[in-house]
């Protein structure tokens, strides 16, 4: 007798005209105001696009730094995307209101036609917007290792870490040079642990006493306080604090024909600067850091 064998499963899935999201609607912050959020609920598209995935989410992170710039209104209001290298954000401009975020970790919960049944239940980690569901490109997706299957929030990490490993690139340390980092908040202790692997010698400058020992825990030869910051002792300095009072800070810290690197993206906060004698004669050399346009 003739018999029929599927030797492949994704042909199955491919073969369906439709495929419906498991949740007719979804909860969404929106950033409406000036420390003003609102969860919305947001109707789930009628049928998932070909290509696409229905991510119901297990947590997303905040990004202390850009989002609390966003949730305070202290950004620079602008027709530029939110982020011209993230589909989804490059459509939205950065302006009220808005859906932001970047750091979702996730459940496949249902896949569009011609994306592989074998994503179906896997974990997920998507650029996408605070929400309790997304629906993104599958292609976009990174699949969480098997290693973090206990713990798969961590993979939320992603984004800062990529940052982080983004402004050592741009830093360009060399074996035996001083870097001085400043702010060792979550981007900048992931900074101390990166260079920490390059065999350069890291002072950290940071208000906080916890983060300081985080930071001698994860590879800092030195961790001080602000009024304890070194003067003309670095070959680079990053500030990636976020304060504008800390980039005198890192100026200072710097040898003359060092480098500076500024990571931080202050928006309409203002920066006083003293650039005197000292500044004028030194040589040294700005570099912004963004991790999104390598």
């Amino acid at each position: 007798q003739d018999a029929l064998v599927v030797e492949n499963d994704d042909i199955l899935v491919a073969l369906a005209s439709t495929v419906t999201p498991h949740v007719q609607s979804y909860r969404q912050l929106r950033f409406v105001g000036p420390r003003e959020v609102a969860v919305t609920l947001t109707p789930s598209p009628r049928e998932l696009a070909a290509g696409t995935v229905e991510l119901r989410a297990i947590t997303s992170m905040v990004s202390t730094g850009t989002e609390l710039l966003i949730f305070r209104g202290d950004f620079d209001v602008t027709d530029a995307p939110l982020d011209a290298t993230i589909k989804g954000l490059a459509d939205s401009s950065l302006a009220y209101p808005l859906s932001y975020g970047y750091s979702l970790v996730g459940q496949v919960a249902a896949v569009g036609p011609s994306v592989p049944s074998r994503l179906l239940g896997s974990t997920a980690f998507a650029f996408a917007p605070h929400a309790s569901a997304a629906f993104v490109d599958a292609a976009s997706l990174i699949e969480v290792p098997s290693d973090l299957a206990e713990e798969p929030a961590e993979a939320a990490f992603l984004p800062a870490a990529e940052t982080a490993i983004s402004i050592v690139h741009d830093a360009h340390p060399r074996f035996g040079e001083v870097v001085g980092v400043f702010g060792a908040g979550v981007v900048g202790l992931l900074v101390v642990s990166a260079l920490a692997r390059f065999g350069v010698r890291t002072l950290v400058c940071d208000p906080l006493p916890a983060r300081r020992a985080v930071a001698k825990r994860l590879g800092a030869s030195v961790a001080v306080a602000p009024d304890e910051a070194p003067h003309c002792e670095c070959d680079i300095a990053i500030e990636c604090s976020g304060n504008p009072t800390a980039l005198q800070g890192a100026i200072e810290a710097t040898r003359d024909h060092g480098t500076v690197v500024l990571a931080s993206w202050y928006g309409r906060k203002p920066v006083a600067l003293q650039l005197g004698t000292r500044f004028h004669r030194s040589h040294l050399r700005l570099v912004v850091s963004q991790v999104s346009e390598l």
